[in-house]
C-alpha cells in the first residue's frame, strides 16, 4: 500500500499476484501440485481431483481449479485440504463470502491447520472485519510460532485499525524469522510513517531498498517521508527514480509534486499532479494537492474548482474539507468554512489543524468559548512547537473574562 502526502490512514494492500503467491504458500502447494501423503484421503479419484484441482490454481484458473475441487469434495466430504485451496480460488476470484465458508468447512474439519486460519483472517480483512482477521491471525501464530505470513498478516490489520504500536511489534516479529523479507521493513516502515516517526520510516524503507533495489514502491514511498522531514531533494530524487522504473505510477508523480510544492515551485508540481490525474483520474489527493499548488499561485477559482472536484471524488477525503474552509475563512463565508471544519474534524478526529482553524473562525465571528474549546483541545493533540505557538497566539487576541481560570 501506498502512503500519500497528508494522508496517514491509508491501508497497505498486496498487489493482486503477490497475494496469489502468498495464498499458495499458506495452502502448502509444491510447484509440482503435490500435497504430503499424510493430507491424501484414501480414495484416489478424490485424490485424483484434488490434485487437478491445484494444478489449475497454480496457473490461476480458479474456475477449473473451483470445478475439480468441488469434485473432490463430492468425493470425500471430509477433505479438508479442498475446503481450504477451494477457499482459496475464491478469494481470488473476489467471492469473499463463499471463502470464508470453506475456511469454515475446512477448520471444522482440521482445526490445527495454522494456514487455514491466516487464509480466513486474509478473507476477513477484505471485508474490513479487523478483530475478526486478528483473532484467525493470533490463532495460526499459536498453531505456528513461528508463522511470519501470520505475524505480517496480524501487523497489516493492527495498522488498518489505527494501532501502529502492535503493528510495529508484529511486523519487527516478521524481520526476526524472515531476516532478507524486504516486505518486513516495508510495512514497518509504513507503521512509523503514520506514528509520525519518520527518521525510522526512512531506515526501514532504506533496508527494504537494500535487500529489493528493483521495487519502485520504496523508493516512492521513501520519498514521499523524505518530505516530510524537510529533504525535498532527496524526496525528488527518490520518486523519480520511481517513475523511471515505472513511468505509469501514479503514485510517485503525486509524491513527487508534493515535495515540489513544498519547494514553492508550485508550476511543476502542478505539472505531477496533473500527470497523476491523467494516470486516474479518480485520484482524489492528486486533485486536492493541485488545488494547493494553484492556491500557491494565487489561482483560487481553481483551487476551489479542484478542492470540490475533490470532495466529490471521495466523501471521506479530510484535507480537502479543510483547504476548502480555508479559501472560505479567507473569502468571510464563515458559516461554510465551519461546515467544512466541522467535517474534516468529523472524519478526523484528532485533525489538529481543523480545530485551530475552527477556533479561529470562532474568534473572528464572536464565540469566544467554542473558540477556547477548540484550541484548547488542539493544544491536548499535539506536541508540534509551531502549532502551539499558533494556538498561544490565537488565545492571546481572545478577551480575558473567557477563558478558563
Amino acid at each position: 500500500m501506498d502512503t500519500n502526502p497528508r494522508r496517514l490512514t491509508s491501508r497497505k494492500v498486496f498487489l493482486w499476484i503477490l497475494l496469489s503467491f502468498f495464498l499458495l504458500l499458506l495452502t502448502g502447494c509444491k510447484s509440482t501440485g503435490t500435497i504430503s501423503p499424510k493430507s491424501f484421503p484414501s480414495n484416489q479419484d478424490a485424490t485424483d481431483a484434488f490434485n487437478l484441482g491445484m494444478e489449475n490454481y497454480e496457473k490461476q484458473e480458479f474456475d477449473k481449479a473451483i470445478d475439480e475441487l468441488t469434485k473432490a469434495i463430492q468425493l470425500n466430504p471430509n477433505y479438508a485440504e479442498a475446503f481450504k485451496v477451494r477457499g482459496s480460488a475464491y478469494y481470488m476470484k473476489g467471492d469473499i463470502d463463499q471463502s470464508i465458508s470453506d475456511y469454515d468447512q475446512s477448520i471444522q474439519l482440521d482445526s490445527k491447520e495454522a494456514s487455514t486460519f491466516n487464509n480466513r483472517g486474509l478473507a476477513y480483512d477484505e471485508r474490513k472485519e479487523f478483530d475478526k482477521a486478528i483473532a484467525d491471525y493470533t490463532q495460526a501464530i499459536y498453531l505456528n510460532p513461528n508463522y511470519a505470513n501470520a505475524y505480517n498478516n496480524r501487523g497489516n490489520a493492527y495498522s488498518s485499525i489505527g494501532d501502529q504500536e502492535r503493528a510495529i511489534s508484529d511486523f519487527s516479529q516478521v524481520i526476526r524469522l524472515e531476516p532478507t523479507d524486504a516486505l518486513g521493513f516495508f510495512n514497518r516502515g509504513l507503521a512509523f510513517y503514520k506514528i509520525g516517526q519518520y527518521n525510522e520510516a526512512v531506515n526501514d524503507f532504506s533496508k527494504a531498498i537494500v535487500l529489493d533495489p528493483n521495487n519502485a514502491k520504496f523508493y516512492s514511498n521513501r520519498g514521499n517521508t523524505y518530505t516530510n522531514i524537510g529533504k525535498y531533494d532527496e524526496a525528488i530524487s527518490d520518486c523519480n527514480i520511481a517513475i523511471q522504473m515505472n513511468p505509469k505510477y501514479t503514485f510517485a508523480y503525486n509524491n513527487r509534486g508534493w515535495a515540489l510544492y513544498k519547494k514553492g515551485e508550485y508550476e511543476k508540481a502542478i505539472a505531477d499532479f496533473e500527470q497523476a490525474i491523467k494516470l486516474d483520474p479518480m485520484y482524489a489527493l492528486a486533485y486536492n494537492n493541485r488545488g494547493m499548488a494553484y492556491e500557491g499561485l494565487g489561482n483560487i477559482d481553481q483551487a476551489l474548482a479542484d478542492y470540490n472536484q475533490a470532495i466529490q471524488l471521495d466523501e471521506n477525503l479530510s484535507f480537502a474539507y479543510y483547504n476548502r474552509g480555508n479559501y472560505f475563512q479567507a473569502m468571510g463565508e464563515y458559516d461554510l468554512a465551519i461546515a467544512d471544519f466541522d467535517r474534516a474534524i468529523s472524519i478526523n478526529h484528532n485533525y489538529v489543524i481543523a480545530f485551530v482553524a475552527r477556533g479561529s473562525v470562532n474568534i473572528s465571528i464572536g464565540k469566544f468559548d467554542l473558540a477556547m474549546k477548540d484550541l484548547e483541545h488542539a493544544q491536548q493533540l499535539t506536541r508540534d512547537l509551531k502549532i502551539q505557538e499558533q494556538i498561544g497566539n490565537l488565545i492571546a487576541t481572545i478577551p480575558q473574562s473567557t477563558k478558563t481560570p
